[in-house]
């Protein structure tokens, strides 16, 4: 679910497993391609948690 005001992706409800690179593709989507501060909510903990951060929890990096 996407939800938008303004011109601009406010927030967005996603459910499901998906690997890194489509997960980044979605995010630079989501995103319109510009570097932006984006936060996360892992559904787990009920956390609410930077990009890098929810990326480095889910995925190994590097």
């Amino acid at each position: 679910m996407i939800y938008d005001a303004n011109g601009q992706v406010q927030y967005v409800q996603l459910w499901g497993t998906v690997d890194q690179c489509t997960w980044q593709n979605l995010v630079s989507v989501l995103a319109n391609a510009q570097p932006c501060e984006l936060s996360v909510q892992d559904l787990q903990s009920g956390e609410l948690l930077g990009l890098e951060r929810f990326e480095s929890n889910h995925w190994k990096i590097g």
